[in-house]
């Protein structure tokens, strides 16, 4: 039986703290995505077997110095919606060899298991608690501030820029300015009280008719992913080659049913988990809350657990999402195949796309954003992760005041890390619950990027039809591009 993600936790901090290195190494796949994120001086990632062996066994170590000797206590896990991931809070607790003194290391270790196996962790270890029980604090303190020195950055406000694919040229706003993002970018009561569109009012019937204007060619491509079986639903089918062997056919009023031999059917019964980084979805505005409050003020206690939410679901768009669409290429604006994971867009990307491609954003677009990553699943095959690559806080003024009626990416949107100690994912939260804006996640935008280069044309008619399922956050869609 394959062990799961706890069962593999416990046995690699056993493991760890044993010093049983080819055991531990063994717990993980052979391409897998390692990292530190509160290593102070920023360790690359450790994204193969091979890699960790080294790490593990021969390579040198951070902070040599005493022996530790030491277990694992305070274990909590915390099993996440995502059968793979678990949330585990621990410690390391032990003592100094040479010394006798006590120490207790905290850590929380993010980790996805699949087939027993771990494809990724993010190990928050509090590496100066263990420099300071190694007796190397001062050093290592020493080594941070040359480090960010060298590094610093800060634009002319003083705001430093060391987090989401910062660079010289990016402005970031502050933490508390993003905040503040709830109060001036608030669209609360501007369709209404009762509104639950949001910026779907941007979409009106000259929008739409704008949009058919777009279609040139004559060309459809689909945006999303195929729905990989088993990985990402759950699937019964039925296959019963004859009808009338199907038993109680006998008893059906038709007599057709019951004497032509002649045809037979499939059918299926499905579940599946939409939310999440890997599905091509649709987010309707009850998908999150701050404070506990949905968008245009409404309460998440209109959420009910069975018959789910009175308020903003993914009916609203009942009518369908039918607009012109917009793809600004991102990747291409900067020349490389992909961004890489934590680096984020802001909108000097975006109107430096909209200079090269010849197009500018109106009220009314959806706006696709190409990271690059989808270029990433079809060449590694890899899907999902806890960093990523995608839009900055930064650009939410930005699409307030072009009136952008939907936003999609290849990515789940977010920029991970956001670059904010307090809040994880600011355009999901920002942009449903203020804004009322739709999201579109997790879009294959490579065949969309491939013939808007071969055209020449950057602008399409897009049509996005959700599911009508009563009261859900969102929906499973295959957004059409036809140029």
């Amino acid at each position: 039986m394959t062990d799961t993600p706890r069962d593999v936790f416990l046995k690699l901090v056993h493991g760890v703290c044993e010093e049983r290195w080819a055991d531990v190494v063994d717990l993980y796949a052979e391409r897998t995505d390692v990292r530190h994120p509160f290593f102070p001086l920023e360790a690359p990632p450790m994204r193969s077997r091979e890699e960790l062996r080294t790490h593990f066994g021969g390579g040198p170590q951070p902070y040599q110095g005493p022996t530790l000797r030491r277990r694992p206590t305070r274990i909590n896990v915390h099993q996440t919606t995502d059968p793979e991931v678990i949330v585990a809070e621990f410690q390391y607790e032990g003592v100094v060899v040479e010394t006798g003194e006590p120490f207790a290391i905290p850590a929380v270790f993010v980790m996805r298991v699949r087939d027993g196996k771990i494809v990724e962790s993010r190990d928050y270890l509090d590496h100066l608690r263990s420099a300071a029980a190694r007796g190397q604090l001062p050093e290592v303190l020493d080594a941070i501030r040359d480090h960010h020195a060298k590094d610093r950055v800060t634009d002319p406000a003083g705001h430093n820029r060391g987090d989401a694919g910062m660079t010289a040229e990016r402005s970031m706003p502050a933490q508390d300015d993003v905040f503040r993002y709830f109060d001036t970018l608030s669209n609360w009561g501007r369709w209404g009280d009762d509104d639950e569109l949001g910026t779907l009012n941007h979409i009106t019937d000259d929008v739409r008719l704008a949009a058919a204007r777009a279609v040139r060619h004559g060309r459809s491509v689909s945006c999303a992913w195929e729905v990989a079986v088993p990985e990402e639903m759950e699937r019964s089918t039925t296959s019963c080659p004859c009808f009338a062997d199907m038993p109680g056919v006998e008893d059906m009023p038709l007599p057709g049913f019951r004497n032509d031999r002649h045809w037979g059917y499939s059918n299926e019964r499905l579940g599946i988990l939409f939310h999440g980084n890997t599905i091509t979805h649709i987010d309707s505005p009850c998908h999150i809350f701050w404070d506990g409050t949905m968008y245009n003020g409404r309460p998440h206690s209109l959420v009910d657990a069975e018959t789910g939410s009175a308020w903003g679901a993914v009916t609203a768009a009942a009518e369908g999402i039918v607009t012109r669409g917009v793809l600004l290429d991102i990747a291409k604006v900067r020349d490389v195949p992909w961004l890489e994971p934590g680096e984020g867009v802001f909108p000097e990307d975006l109107e430096e796309a909209e200079r090269r491609q010849g197009v500018r954003v109106r009220s009314g677009d959806a706006v696709l954003l190409r990271t690059g990553y989808g270029r990433v699943r079809h060449e590694s095959g890899a899907s999902g992760g806890f960093t990523q690559a995608g839009w900055h806080a930064s650009c939410l003024p930005w699409l307030h005041e072009r009136g952008v009626a939907l936003i999609g990416a290849d990515t789940p949107q977010d920029v991970q890390p956001s670059g904010y100690e307090d809040m994880a994912m600011p355009v999901h939260t920002v942009g449903l619950v203020a804004m009322g804006l739709w999201l579109l996640d997790n879009c294959d935008l490579e065949a969309c990027a491939a013939t808007a280069t071969e055209l020449g044309q950057w602008d399409f008619h897009l049509a996005v039809a959700p599911v009508r399922f009563a009261g859900t956050s969102g929906s499973p869609v295959n957004p059409i591009a036809t140029f």
